[in-house]
């Protein structure tokens, strides 16, 4: 399946919208995002990112589903950092080899703090998730942690994110045919 027949079907649906595509050396504004759904690169004064940053914000939205409450709710930009950082571990180079390319970290404005480690049974050690989402399978968790990946490169694309085996268990979502059917106020 091609990833520009998803992208069409994703957007007949309702659930995206087209992109202009950039080049990478275009120059973007960092502020595209509602804070509390703005991913770190964008954080960290990125300029040019890609689709990525509208799949960090569908982790939030996921999560926030799930818990009924912002996953990461900021009063500003580095406020909204520290908490990520506290939620999802401190970034590691190691994971994320242009974190250090960062505007925010190349010029000295941000710096990256030690990281803290959390009980958990998971290989992803440095991340609460697994403790704020105990009732979650595996599988969920396993699409949270994708989608909130710190590296944009190795992030979930919205295909591997629809394929992912959460979709698939129960219960099952309701058929759309079932669902209830509002009157539109538009043009009032």
């Amino acid at each position: 399946v091609d990833d520009d027949d998803d992208d069409d079907e994703m957007r007949a649906r309702g659930c995206m919208k087209h992109a202009r595509r950039t080049s990478p050396t275009e120059m973007l504004t960092p502020n595209v995002v509602s804070l509390w759904y703005r991913p770190p690169e964008l954080l960290l004064g990125a300029e040019a990112y890609d689709e990525g940053v509208d799949n960090w914000a569908a982790g939030c939205v996921i999560a926030e589903l799930l818990k009924g409450v912002p996953l990461i709710k900021g009063k500003n930009e580095l406020d909204q950092l520290r908490i990520m950082w506290d939620v999802l571990g401190v970034p590691k180079m190691e994971q994320w080899p242009s974190l250090k390319e960062m505007p925010s970290i190349k010029n000295g404005s941000i710096s990256i703090p030690q990281q803290k480690a959390y009980v958990s049974s998971t290989a992803s050690s440095y991340s609460s998730l697994p403790s704020q989402f105990r009732n979650l399978s595996s599988s969920g968790l396993g699409l949270l942690t994708n989608l909130l990946q710190y590296n944009p490169s190795t992030r979930w694309k919205s295909k591997e994110a629809l394929e992912s085996p959460y979709f698939h268990e129960m219960p099952m979502p309701i058929n759309q045919t079932l669902m209830p059917t509002f009157p539109t106020r538009h043009g009032k």
